[in-house]
């Protein structure tokens, strides 16, 4: 177009000069260029000034048209549901963790199981080519990933190691994060180009790109801490320090501009938020209670957000009306359509339902949703993820190892309440639920089976186990345990901010964080409100010691708690005079400490330790003995206890039980001390005692559970996690 018309213009100005030549006449203007040779002046000053023809204006060069970038719909297929699309699954057969958009392809990030690597595949929308590939050095268990601002592409290799990557799948650069602590946690700013974790009770932001260190806040509370996230306003540092006096977790906020480190109130709520691009609005979500509502932004509200504070009604434009279920996770937050997208997972009989539901920002009401059920699985490999792209909210997941990938139009005016139709069940046995009923009041706890057992980000992810059999025989092991205590102990077992007690019964943990124990068979701890206890029903052998073992550390972080409470004694400090004076508690599960000359049998009768395990910490060199002087072992017997300086360290330890608990009720003596007496008398030479009197029940067999029921039962499938120690 553009040479044509210079061709047209050229053209007439040839054709005008031409027909000027030819009839003697000058130039049309004067300032058009004159031939070479004599110019008669008089000629041109006598010639009639000519008004100029207007030259047509040249047409604008047109904008070179771009190549079309490829839409997702360019690879969507219909399906039975209205406004519900289905994506290519490439035909794979592996478990789906996520599918993510990233500029023109769709990253697929699965896994083979859970100690096999990790693969991805890229799939190009506008050839429909692919790219994979597997990363060999990591296991599944220890694979995390993210897309970051619609460029790169992080793995978390053993939660240390960052690796960034194109779309193509083409490494980038890579990231070693300097940890050196108990806990190897860090978290990171939106981009990952700043990294934050703790070193010498100093808390270090880390450059990805140099590996330039400062450190920002030094702090004793840091020494036994680990860093949790950002606030949304990025003006705090989230983190967990574990008070081991007290036996939990407390959450710090660090403010990134003083330095200075403030306590967070348990009690108080605990938002996620979402500023919007311009930074005029703040949409806040709680999921205690179940509340989201938008605001205007202001320092104030900020403060408030982080510090946990309950908002004013004042405050508040719009409330968002969310349906107050469990597990209501704020999926997506769409500025530009003005939409909140919230996901919530159910389950009812042997079916997992997915609730997905669009809310209007400014009218808070729901507009759209799809709910959609898939069958029920035993393993803990299913996964449901999502991300949204254009309006379209891709989630994908396995259903009885199928992957399946789809796109939902959340625009769509679509909605039905669902509460009607959805009820969360968990059906379980009537005679397991009887018994388990029955050890609730009798011990004051809470028992949970099947899909009771909770989710979360923890180091431990929990087994479904479906043998109700394995259930109920573990419900009565417990019973036989807890027996043993004296009546009112597993209430006075609560203290302070520890209201509850919790027994979760699973099959199995998968260890998702590096500093755990690998291969756990129970778990015991304390999480706030609660000190709960995690069993694995199938390694039955060893039962009724792993809940005495855990058991002991319940006792522990009571006593600890005591200590700090009342400011009477330390404890730990105590129990650590016990010990030889080179030696020191490796506090980590992973390290192999140098003291074993110190342990049984290698040390005999003048031992310290009853095994390597118990090297690891002072909560698990008592739990060793406290378990060991509870049962008998037939192979050993309890030859660990003929070293003097084992039976002192036990009696200290029941001389701070007895300090701690109010024993006014108990009997003279527990179990405990009874058979602590027996064994200062047995190996001090008293010939009259031997095993079978400190240990009659062991020399009786094991008792036969079974139940009248001849039909096991169902119990649905869920799985869990916990932060813990062993």
């Amino acid at each position: 177009m553009k040479k044509s018309v210079y061709v047209i213009v050229i053209s007439l100005f040839l054709g005008l000069l031409l027909t000027a030549c030819s009839s003697g006449s000058n130039p049309i203007e004067s300032n058009t260029v004159t031939p070479s040779g004599t110019v008669n002046q008089d000629d041109v000053s006598n010639t009639p000034s000519v008004t100029p023809s207007p030259s047509p204006s040249p047409s604008p060069s047109p904008t070179p048209t771009p190549t079309p970038i490829p839409v997702i719909e360019d690879r969507m297929s219909e399906t039975d549901e209205p406004g519900v699309y289905s994506l290519s699954t490439l035909d794979l057969n592996g478990y789906y963790l996520n599918v993510y958009r990233l500029k023109n392809k769709i990253l697929y990030f699965f896994n083979q199981g859970v100690t096999t690597a990790p693969q991805i595949i890229a799939y190009d929308i506008s050839t429909g080519e692919t790219v994979e590939r597997v990363f060999e050095e990591i296991r599944s268990v220890d694979y995390k990933f993210k897309v970051i601002e619609d460029e790169f592409i992080v793995i978390s290799k053993n939660r240390k190691e960052l690796l960034f990557i194109d779309e193509n799948l083409e490494d980038i650069y890579s990231f070693t994060i300097p940890i050196d602590t108990v806990y190897p946690e860090f978290t990171a700013n939106s981009d990952y180009s700043k990294v934050y974790f703790i070193k010498n009770k100093n808390l270090i932001e880390c450059d990805t790109k140099t590996g330039e260190e400062k450190s920002i806040c030094k702090n004793s509370i840091l020494a036994d801490a680990y860093p949790i996230g950002i606030t949304g306003d990025g003006r705090y540092l989230k983190i967990f320090a574990y008070t081991r006096s007290a036996g939990y977790y407390d959450m710090h906020l660090l403010n990134f501009e003083s330095g200075k480190l403030t306590l967070q109130d348990p009690a108080l709520y605990e938002y996620k938020y979402f500023i919007s691009p311009d930074g005029s609005e703040i949409l806040a979500f709680s999921d205690l209670p179940v509340s989201a509502f938008l605001c205007r932004a202001d320092e104030d509200i900020l403060e408030i957000l982080d510090m946990g504070k309950e908002v004013p009604n004042a405050k508040v434009k719009t409330t968002i009306e969310i349906l107050p279920k469990e597990g209501n996770i704020v999926e997506k937050v769409d500025w530009e359509r003005r939409s909140i997208i919230i996901k919530n997972i159910d389950f009812k009989d042997d079916t997992t339902i997915l609730n997905l539901t669009c809310y209007d920002i400014d009218s808070g009401k729901a507009f759209s949703n799809y709910v959609t059920e898939f069958e029920r699985i035993i393993r803990p490999n299913y996964c449901l993820s999502t991300d949204y792209e254009g309006g379209y909210l891709l989630f994908s997941g396995t259903d009885l190892k199928e992957p399946f990938c789809y796109a939902w139009d959340y625009k769509k005016d679509t909605y039905e309440d669902p509460s009607k139709n959805y009820v969360r069940t968990n059906y379980i046995p009537e005679y397991l639920e009887e018994k388990r009923k029955e050890l609730e009041e009798k011990y004051k706890t809470y028992i949970y089976l099947g899909s009771e057992i909770f989710s979360g980000e923890h180091a431990y992810t929990l087994e479904y186990c479906p043998d109700s059999y394995q259930m109920y025989r573990s419900l009565c092991m417990l019973d036989e345990v807890f027996s043993m205590y004296p009546e009112d102990f597993f209430d006075q077992i609560k203290f302070d901010d520890v209201k509850t007690t919790g027994i979760y019964l699973c099959n199995g943990f998968i260890k998702k964080a590096s500093y755990g124990i690998e291969d756990a068979v129970a778990l015991a701890g304390t999480d706030r409100y609660e000190r709960f206890l995690a069993l694995d029903v199938s390694y039955w052998g060893d039962m009724r010691s792993n809940i005495i073992h855990e058991l002991s550390h319940w006792i522990d972080n009571r006593i600890n708690q005591q200590g700090k409470a009342t400011g009477e004694f330390d404890f730990e400090a105590e129990w650590s005079k016990l010990n030889p004076e080179d030696y020191h508690y490796m506090d980590d599960y992973n390290v192999t400490s140098p003291f074993s000359r110190y342990t049984y049998p290698y040390a005999g009768e003048d031992a310290y330790f009853i095994d390597t395990y118990s090297l690891t910490k002072a909560t698990e060199d008592r739990a060793r003995l406290f378990e060991n002087l509870m049962r008998y072992d037939p192979e050993r017997g309890t030859c660990y206890f003929e070293s003097e300086a084992i039976r002192a360290k036990m009696h200290l330890y029941f001389e701070y039980i007895r300090k701690s608990f109010d024993t006014s009720d108990w009997p003279e003596e527990t179990i405990w001390e009874h058979r602590l007496k027996l064994l200062d008398r047995m190996y001090s030479g008293d010939e009259s005692v031997t095993f079978e009197t400190i240990y009659p029940e062991a020399f009786n067999g094991d008792p036969a559970y079974s139940f009248t029921d001849e039909d096991y039962g169902y119990i649905d499938a869920y799985y869990g996690s916990f932060d813990s120690v062993g």
